[in-house]
């Protein structure tokens, strides 16, 4: 609870007020490679050559899409505090994955979804008050805003929370972390929906991300 929902949305919400979406986006795409890097050096686990090159070639995929297909528009990226922000924001979902994973077997992801969200929850309410006062807790009241933060409790908390511990449980937290480089390919397979073509450069980062994927979740990695 404290380290998945508190600090995880703390560190994420303000890195996001600091930073550009673009550098947000990058950060967040490290999160497969921080989970392997806790499992390899805290559990000794062993990753193998092919699912290193998973996590890196998604990493990639994730980056080209993000830059809208070239990379070169990256180079003049400044880090600023909102980046190490969001980059706690990561390390504190990969350890949230790797914990929930290793208290789950005589829980339900259910029982730890719920709870660590329920507890989260109840550490950040002061937190919003304190910060933000109770005018701008009743902001969320508004009807233009309360669609939205129902789609969060429900979908992006709840339902997403219970899935990802259902993925966790089966399939381990690196592999489960890589999914993560998926996000901005749904990002930009609802743009299309809306009118907004991808670039060819964006589309073969999408196909990194895929492969990425594949390598990394596949059952025998060499």
């Amino acid at each position: 609870s404290i380290v998945g929902v508190f600090l995880y949305n703390i560190a994420f919400f303000w890195g996001v007020r600091l930073t550009t979406p673009t550098n947000g986006s990058l950060i967040i795409a490290t999160n497969p490679a921080i989970t392997a890097v806790i499992m390899m050096f805290v559990y000794k686990e062993k990753l193998g050559l092919v699912r290193w090159t998973g996590i890196v070639l998604s990493m990639l995929g994730a980056a080209i899409v993000v830059a809208g297909g070239n990379l070169a528009d990256l180079a003049g990226m400044k880090p600023n505090l909102g980046d190490l922000l969001l980059f706690g924001a990561a390390t504190c979902w990969a350890v949230y994955t790797i914990w929930g994973k290793r208290i789950m077997p005589p829980l339900s992801a259910m029982a730890v979804a719920g709870s660590t969200c329920l507890i989260g929850a109840v550490l950040l309410f002061p937190v919003a008050v304190t910060t933000e006062g109770w005018s701008g807790l009743a902001a969320t009241l508004d009807p233009r805003a309360l669609w939205t933060v129902i789609y969060m409790a429900l979908l992006s908390s709840v339902v997403a929370f219970v899935w990802w511990y259902e993925g966790v449980r089966f399939v381990g937290p690196v592999r489960s972390a890589v999914f993560v480089n998926l996000v901005p390919i749904s990002a930009m397979g609802i743009s299309a929906v809306l009118g907004d073509t991808p670039s060819a450069g964006q589309l073969a980062g999408a196909g990194c991300v895929i492969c990425g994927v594949y390598l990394t979740t596949r059952r025998s990695p060499s």
